[in-house]
């Protein structure tokens, strides 16, 4: 346990998460970020399988009392294991060397990590342009940009395209025809491509189900017989708006298997999940990209009118 004067850093307990939320609430609110997590994301969060509580800390002034909160994700992808660092310091208690001893917190987490592991460790930190603090921080913490993830969002308002898929295959929602384990194997077959890909396990996709991350009815699987070609997941309709604090729909996974690529399917689902976002009557959808993506995803979604509106940087630092 590491200890700097004025404020104390010790790790989260479950008596911090409402101060904690109010911490990360007010940073995004400042730093104008695309995110706002509620009370509902952050739960999700701690109860993921990537995240530990080992690694979550939190910074308590004297008198204040939790200022600021840190979390990090643990994943074993192709490029590497990583430690993704996130956290946020409240707005009227920055500049006091909390946010760079939350970092220090965890990068001790990333050394005996590695130590463990007796294999290198990359830790990462993520930050979109308006954080000028956070990207200062990592800088200074010999931290440097590693990668480029676009948020791309698409008005509803505007003349949706045609769907269009070849005869052979079958467009279905997800709840017509409840394939779970299919669904789970086509995926991760699929973002097997994808930079620092990490295989999900089956317990974990189901967790994120099971937390409302998905609406069946809104979400696509393509279907040739009875193989799974192509999925969107798709987070959409009243709760997802609740939880997300905007009327946006998401597209949070899409994906085609590579025997059924160049054949319009990737077009075909995201149309389809247009289609519902506004059924559903979400004013645009959005969703995540690499911007280096090998697929060719985001000329992809910039074909059926998706527009780049953030671009958030990846900042790292290896261990040994």
């Amino acid at each position: 346990m590491s200890q700097t004067m004025p404020f104390v850093i010790r790790p989260f307990v479950e008596p911090d998460f409402e101060e904690a939320l109010r911490a990360m609430q007010a940073a995004e609110e400042a730093d104008s970020t695309p995110e706002h997590t509620t009370a509902a994301d952050l739960r999700f969060h701690l109860a993921d399988s990537v995240r530990r509580p080992e690694d979550q800390f939190v910074a308590v002034m004297p008198g204040a009392g939790v200022v600021a909160f840190a979390l990090a994700m643990q994943r074993d992808g192709s490029e590497g294991y990583f430690y993704l660092t996130d956290g946020a310091v409240h707005p009227a208690w920055r500049r006091r060397g909390i946010g760079r001893a939350l970092l220090q917190q965890h990068w001790q987490r990333v050394q005996a990590v590695s130590a463990g592991l007796n294999r290198p460790v990359i830790m990462a930190g993520r930050a979109f342009p308006t954080q000028t603090g956070v990207e200062a921080l990592f800088s200074g913490f010999d931290m440097t940009p590693l990668r480029y993830f676009f948020e791309m969002r698409r008005s509803l308002a505007e003349p949706l395209p045609a769907l269009e898929l070849p005869a052979h295959l079958t467009l279905r929602t997800w709840s017509e025809r409840r394939a779970d384990e299919a669904i789970w194997r086509a995926l991760n077959e699929a973002f097997a491509d994808h930079w620092n890909h990490a295989e999900m396990p089956f317990a974990e996709f189901m967790h994120r189900q099971a937390q409302g991350r998905a609406n069946a009815d809104a979400s696509f699987v393509v279907w040739d017989g009875d193989e799974v070609a192509g999925v969107a997941i798709n987070d959409m309709g009243p709760g997802a708006a609740a939880r997300r604090g905007n009327q946006h729909g998401w597209i949070s996974m899409l994906s085609v298997r590579r025997p059924w690529r160049q054949q319009g399917l990737g077009r075909g689902l995201l149309i389809a999940s247009l289609q519902a976002g506004a059924a559903l009557g979400h004013p645009g959808l959005g969703l995540h990209v690499d911007a280096a993506n090998l697929t060719g995803a985001v000329r992809l979604y910039e074909g059926v009118g998706f527009r780049v509106t953030a671009t958030r940087a990846m900042y790292h630092r290896a261990y040994p």
